[in-house]
């Protein structure tokens, strides 16, 4: 009847229009009235909203889409993948995880929409984001938010053996004391070293510590306590060059599925060792698209991430490290909400102290030489804390360590002075 209607008049009939359609064919009008009282009332039905049935009928829209898509990939792409070498079939998996995550992608569309900003006005208040704090003091100063907060990915900047991974340790820990899920993407090191470290940095003790009674005890109580809070740490190993964002946001669909367990805090260990979900060519190209890969599951899943990253060779000596030092691309200070630098000079390792100073920011300070947090480092017991600018200028006091930079050159890099606010 519809599709007479349409026929008729060019146009898909509203509920009214619809019913006196049907009243007015021939075949109705002989029936009786009961009945043509019944077919009017199912005919009304076809037009009620069924809201509830949107999300059953979007499924099947993406699943069929989800088909199609892969039947014709497969198809363009199996001569390709025969003749052609590894980077064809990187490239076909990187499509067909773009396909994987169509109903993510539409999720998203709905989600993200923020609305009028005028029209709005009291919902935009109500968006205000306090961020969550770290357990540095001076760190959150510097942010505008009073910490970092979703979907934000926040960078860990440091050189070669420069307590990297300690200091995200040290915020993953922190922030599970708080209460907070995190999980560990490592990509380098082994899930058996992060959970020992992260083991010393919940107890504060050397490796070989780990082991004695009554620290194993002690452990148990630390553990009761956090837990009962709600916090809880994961980490699971990947491979380099090999797993993507892609795979990480899949095993934390399935601890969903399987334990309800969501993390707010996501720690990659390193994002340059990961595979970009649709693969390029250009090494540096690989290097951006995964910092997009982190910025989209981070808005998917609602939490914020916390990432580590090498300086480039010509800045291991510098000071104080700037947005020019990110190996790898450049661009990941475009891509990334905020980026910190531990600093440390060969004096400082010595006297086993450091600066944290902000690289670039998207809200919050920018490097001045009172933008400092000042930080003491016990590497044997994997532990970092806030000290002040006293304490570390009096840490480096008759300390002089033997210089390995050539003769000729001054070093490069900000500030030496130990000022703070």
């Amino acid at each position: 009847m519809v599709l007479a209607y349409t026929k008729d008049f060019g146009t898909v009939p509203d509920v009214i229009s619809a019913v006196e359609y049907l009243h007015g064919t021939a075949a109705v009008r002989q029936m009786k009235p009961e009945i043509q009282a019944e077919m009017a009332a199912h005919l009304e039905t076809l037009f009620e909203a069924r809201d509830e049935d949107t999300g059953l009928v979007m499924k099947r829209i993406l699943d069929y889409a989800a088909r199609k898509r892969t039947t014709e990939l497969v198809k363009k792409s199996i001569l390709k993948v025969k003749d052609g070498g590894i980077d064809e079939v990187k490239k076909l998996h990187g499509e067909l995880g773009k396909i994987a995550q169509l109903d993510q992608r539409m999720l998203e569309l709905e989600t993200n929409r923020g609305g009028f900003l005028l029209a709005d006005h009291l919902r935009s208040i109500n968006e205000i984001q306090a961020g969550v704090p770290c357990f540095l003091k001076k760190m959150n100063r510097m942010t505008a938010a009073g910490g970092f907060k979703p979907p934000e990915l926040i960078v860990l900047l440091a050189g070669p053996k420069g307590f990297k991974t300690g200091l995200a340790l040290n915020m993953a820990v922190e922030y599970v004391r708080d209460g907070l899920k995190v999980y560990y993407a490592d990509f380098e090191n082994g899930y058996k070293s992060i959970k020992t470290r992260a083991q010393q940095v919940l107890m504060q003790v050397a490796r070989h510590e780990l082991t004695e009674a009554e620290n194993i005890r002690s452990l148990q109580q630390v553990v009761r306590r956090v837990k009962s809070l709600g916090g809880d740490f994961v980490v699971d190993k990947y491979e380099a060059h090999n797993n993507t964002v892609g795979d990480v946001e899949q095993v934390i669909r399935e601890m969903w599925e399987q334990h309800a367990w969501k993390p707010d805090v996501i720690v990659w260990d390193y994002p340059d060792l990961i595979m970009p979900i649709s693969p390029q060519r250009d090494v540096h190209e690989n290097i951006t698209r995964v910092y997009l890969d982190i910025n989209n599951l981070n808005n998917r899943l609602g939490c914020f991430s916390i990432a580590v990253s090498q300086v480039n060779r010509a800045a291991v000596e510098k000071d104080v490290f700037t947005i020019t030092d990110l190996a790898g691309d450049f661009r990941k200070a475009a891509h990334c909400h905020s980026c910190w630098a531990l600093c440390r000079t060969p004096e400082e390792v010595e006297a086993g102290v450091g600066r944290i100073v902000p690289v670039v920011q998207r809200e919050g300070v920018r490097y001045k030489s009172n933008n400092v947090c000042f930080v003491r480092i016990d590497e044997a017991r994997m532990h970092i804390e806030e000290i002040d600018a006293r304490t570390a200028a009096k840490a480096l006091e008759g300390i002089i360590v033997p210089s390995t930079r050539k003769k000729g050159k001054k070093p490069a890099g900000g500030p030496r002075k130990l000022t703070d606010d």
